[in-house]
């Protein structure tokens, strides 16, 4: 296995990568969102009642107060950005002008083939390659 985290103060970035099949069952992230982009390889992930096939054209964002249950390849690696919830509850408040009527949760597939899908992986991969001094692999 291999993880690696570069942390700021409301969010984080990792590259995660397990080199075999693994289940993992994390029900729910309590603190955080998640956006899991793939960079090869697949996952399966069950989440919010979705299940989802995760690879190149497809990421996921999951929600903290759902539960979560993944399969991935032994050739899955991924880009994570993790977002801390109480920040996004602040920014969501701060847009509304009051506290939102709920929580705040969206739909776990994202489309990494549309513009702006396109646009979250190249920001995302920029800020990994930044973070690791220049080298995807060292992220």
């Amino acid at each position: 296995m291999r993880h690696n985290h570069v942390a700021g103060e409301h969010v984080s970035i990792n590259y995660l990568h397990y080199g075999t099949d693994v289940e993992i069952d994390p029900g729910m992230l309590e603190d955080f969102y998640l956006l899991q982009v793939p960079l090869s390889g697949a996952a399966i992930v069950h989440h919010r009642g979705f299940e989802i096939f995760a690879d190149q054209q497809t990421a996921t964002l999951l929600n903290p107060d759902r539960d979560t249950r993944m399969h991935w390849s032994g050739d899955c690696r991924k880009l994570l950005l993790q977002i801390d919830k109480s920040f996004l509850d602040q920014i969501a408040q701060d847009l509304l002008g009051h506290p939102a009527p709920g929580p705040v949760r969206f739909i776990p597939v994202v489309d990494l083939q549309t513009k702006s899908g396109q646009h979250v992986v190249r920001i995302l991969t920029q800020a990994a390659y930044m973070a690791g001094a220049g080298s995807l692999s060292d992220v």
